[in-house]
């Protein structure tokens, strides 16, 4: 799958995963224990989010939304070891009233410890395809329609509105993985490229990034250190509102007309239809975003001072500091020729 929280899609009773925008990448509406504001969409309604024991405060989810993606998507889903997910009182008992929605933690691969280094390389395709719920009226049915108290405009064409918008979405998946160490100290690299279509003819996203990680435990076992780093960098066209276009579109109307200025057919001005092809094919509507995450623990074992004996036995006190980084650019360009007459 393209995204972690489209994994989860159907794997969890009770946990309700939407994408009612199909384009790919795009922040879901992901409710857990239902909705607990009458603003369902807000991150009042969002489960929290702890990837290898790093919660994601409201903070992070503030700056990550502003993205337009989602509090998990600069994770590789072949970097994935594990997800729970927490959605009963054990969840509150956990992490307060910040796991009042719920909870899911997502466990991150590690490096290996059998002295060997090891090297994966992986790839997926994916296909999406939308499906047509509505019974649209088309040309030969609006004509039907059209009576003398009732003249609507014939244009002369047949289209499908619907068909002329979506296509098949094409995703193409690499990932390519270093993994080695031994007992104490291990390593893990990972670079991927993702490349999505989305079902209309706008929306795509490409994206690359990395993955290090590297843990070191000295001989001892008394102080345990691990650092990780994660850069990425998104490059997506936004899908635009035009499934509202698709029902209300005169299905008489054509596409294209080779005498405008950029082939497209003029709409009339001040109607309720409009050139939605035109629209996604002409506009531009484009975001850069480039994230940055990274953090660091270090840990002492307190047991094997008090117990040298045992040295086995785990007695932790451990600080974390991470931090997130957003850099985003917008971009929008709507070319002269583009618009009605």
């Amino acid at each position: 799958v393209p995204s972690v929280e489209m994994a989860l899609q159907g794997k969890v009773a009770g946990l309700n995963v939407l994408n009612i925008t199909g384009e790919p990448g795009a922040k879901g509406i992901v409710t857990l224990r239902g909705n607990t504001s009458i603003a369902s969409q807000d991150s009042r309604s969002t489960p929290l989010y702890v990837v290898d024991g790093i919660v994601m405060d409201e903070g992070d989810l503030g700056q990550i939304d502003l993205t337009g993606t989602n509090p998990i998507a600069g994770i590789n889903p072949n970097d994935i070891e594990s997800i729970d997910v927490l959605k009963d009182g054990a969840a509150s008992a956990i992490y307060g009233t910040r796991g009042s929605n719920g909870v899911i933690l997502v466990n991150l691969k590690k490096g290996t410890r059998d002295g060997e280094v090891h090297t994966t390389y992986s790839a997926a395709v994916t296909f999406n395809k939308a499906k047509k719920e509505l019974d649209i009226m088309n040309a030969e049915e609006y004509r039907a329609y059209r009576t003398v108290s009732n003249p609507l405009s014939d244009m002369g064409a047949s289209t499908d509105w619907f068909d002329a918008v979506t296509r098949l979405g094409v995703t193409h998946m690499h990932t390519l993985t270093f993994s080695g160490g031994n007992a104490r100290t291990n390593y893990r690299v990972t670079a991927d490229y993702r490349k999505a279509q989305g079902i209309d003819l706008r929306s795509d996203r490409r994206e690359y990034g990395a993955r290090a990680t590297i843990s070191h435990t000295t001989k001892d076992g008394l102080f345990t250190f691990a650092a990780n780093m994660t850069p990425r960098v998104i490059d997506r066209n936004k899908s635009a509102s035009v499934y509202g276009s698709v029902i209300k579109n005169n299905p008489t109307m054509p596409v294209y007309d080779p005498e405008s200025a950029n082939g497209y057919y003029r709409f009339p001005s001040g109607g309720d239809s409009s050139n939605i092809v035109e629209q996604l094919n002409e506009e531009e509507n484009g975001t850069e975003i480039k994230l940055l995450e990274w953090n660091a623990t270090a840990a002492v074992n307190l047991l094997p001072l008090f117990n040298p004996k045992n040295p086995n036995m785990v007695l932790k006190s451990q600080v974390t500091v991470s931090q997130y980084q957003v850099d985003k650019f917008n971009g929008w360009f709507i070319p002269s020729t583009y618009g009605p007459n």
